[in-house]
């Protein structure tokens, strides 16, 4: 009964992915569950959407200085067409067209920002990932990404919200670009993840920070 027991556990199990970045690795796993802290409706008056509005900027702000940050962190690691990937995270967070369209739906749903905002990114989401075009694929992830940061600011949550006590490899349902920036190589032996492509923005960072991962 021992032998077979011994035997089970030894049993080898393997998942078949995209290698992204090249390197080998051997260390305990760390699953990391995805951020989709689901928002409630909030009900507002229509005097309160100029306050709504507010909330908002502010939370744009801290995400603007957030991701100059990450930049100018990396920018001695990255080459310069790696470190633009960033540039195009404050063109998102900056984009009119969404920023419009926050304000419309404010007005026309009167529910809170934080909801409306998550709804509204996820719209212009979802239809540039209907486009079978590589460029516009990757202008969806940007969208999610930046998204995610104000999001967590307009709720007053901070980033990565893991702590690994030893050096580990990570695996996780997706890892943002500017999450992958963030790693801390030390302990972040290498990841794999079930979303991404070797030509994701997620999968150049790891590259450029020698980072081991298999994606897809």
């Amino acid at each position: 009964m021992m032998e077979e027991n011994s035997q089970t556990l030894l049993n080898e199990v393997r998942l078949i992915g995209v290698a992204a970045s090249p390197g080998c690795v051997v260390a305990p796993v760390v699953v990391i569950t995805q951020d989709n802290k689901i928002i409630r409706h909030r009900k507002i008056k229509p005097e309160d959407i100029s306050n709504e509005m507010e909330l908002l900027e502010l939370a744009l702000g801290k995400t603007r200085q957030e991701i100059l940050e990450i930049k100018e962190k990396l920018e001695k690691d990255l080459p310069d067409q790696d470190a633009a990937i960033f540039d195009a995270h404050l063109l998102v967070l900056e984009d009119p067209t969404i920023i419009e369209a926050v304000k419309a739906q404010l007005a026309e749903k009167l529910l809170g920002v934080d909801y409306i905002y998550q709804q509204t990114t996820k719209s212009f989401i979802k239809q540039l990932r209907q486009i079978e075009d590589e460029f516009l694929s990757e202008r969806a992830a940007d969208i999610q990404d930046v998204s995610r940061r104000v999001l967590r600011h307009l709720q007053g949550r901070s980033g990565l919200s893991f702590q690994l006590d030893v050096p580990s490899i990570i695996v996780a349902h997706d890892l943002t670009p500017s999450d992958t920036a963030q790693l801390d190589r030390k302990m972040v032996l290498g990841f794999a993840t079930e979303g991404g492509s070797r030509t994701s923005h997620t999968a150049i960072i790891a590259r450029s920070l020698d980072i081991p991962a298999v994606v897809s």
